[in-house]
């Protein structure tokens, strides 16, 4: 059996008390089954000795676009029911700033599932690649772009609480830093409750450039050091800084962590909430098992509920 998502080409309404979404036009079907074939997914959970929560049927999403480019678009997946002070999990994907996808069954099933079953809408969003001509400061923009355009028209009205919490991971986890480092540089200062960042290295730029990093770094940040300042997450901590959880890999190379922590800390200088906590996974395994019952999702859900008390 198939799971579709419905791709949206219309207004919104959003119902006070009622479901989030409503569509007021045509909708065009698009066929998903290779991203969420259910076969590989519970072969893959039953492998760790984990069962599914969630069914196949409960991960439908509705794509909106936010912008003119093609991948300038997002993908909302609501539970069957709103918790009234629910909130919603904006995820950014990685993939070195230059692959990488909203659908990607590592990206969503575990989170989604997750997430829904505790009443939250959870959210995926697409964004320009370097290839597309997006360098990396064009991508925060983007995702920016998208959280303001969620606000603006799937949040903005109804009875429902909507506290956005803000997940990157990889290159995705560099843009969602960038972002709330500065949050008033992308108009969303007061609009992010939390972010979550799963194992980036790219806090500091300059360091990791100087350091004859890997051809994806070098295709995203060029030669440019001013653009390599100008995009760096430590070096552009502004006043209001966002707080945040950050999940690193103990299975990689050292810097990775220490990398985590200068940035924490100086997070932490501008009187914000950071957090570093190491885990026993690979990269791979910290995007795809976050959701899963573990010591990492235990954290960042008791991040969460702290960022979201009342």
């Amino acid at each position: 059996m198939r799971l579709v998502a419905l791709v949206i080409i219309v207004s919104l309404t959003i119902m006070a008390g009622g479901s989030l979404l409503e569509t007021a036009a045509h909708s065009q079907v698009i066929d998903r089954s290779e991203p969420f074939r259910e076969g590989l997914i519970q072969k893959r959970l039953q492998s760790q000795g984990q069962k599914r929560s969630v069914k196949k049927t409960d991960l439908v999403s509705r794509t909106f676009s936010y912008g003119s480019h093609s991948r300038e678009a997002y993908d909302v997946y609501q539970p069957t029911k709103i918790i009234g002070n629910s909130s919603v999990i904006v995820m950014v994907h990685g993939g070195g700033w230059a692959f990488g996808d909203k659908a990607s069954a590592g990206l969503v099933t575990n989170k989604a599932g997750h997430y829904l079953n505790q009443g939250k809408i959870f959210v995926s969003v697409n964004y320009p690649m370097v290839g597309d001509g997006h360098d990396p400061w064009k991508q925060a923009q983007s995702v920016a772009k998208a959280i303001n355009h969620l606000r603006a028209n799937l949040l903005s009205r109804g009875e429902v609480s909507h506290r956005i919490i803000l997940i990157g991971h990889s290159a995705g986890a560099h843009l969602v830093s960038l972002i709330a480092a500065m949050p008033e540089n992308f108009g969303l200062r007061g609009h992010i409750a939390g972010v979550v960042l799963l194992d980036s290295a790219g806090y500091n730029i300059p360091a990791t450039m100087k350091s004859n990093p890997m051809q994806l770094y070098k295709n995203a940040f060029g030669a440019d050091e001013k653009f390599w300042l100008k995009t760096s997450p430590i070096h552009n901590i502004g006043p209001n800084p966002i707080d945040m959880i950050l999940i690193c890999s103990s299975k990689r190379q050292r810097s990775v962590c220490d990398g985590a922590r200068a940035f924490s800390n100086a997070i932490l200088s501008k009187g914000a909430e950071s957090t570093v906590m190491p885990v026993m996974m690979t990269h791979q395994q910290i995007n795809e098992d976050l959701g899963l019952d573990n010591e990492m999702t235990n954290g960042v859900d008791r991040f969460i509920a702290r960022r979201l008390k009342p």
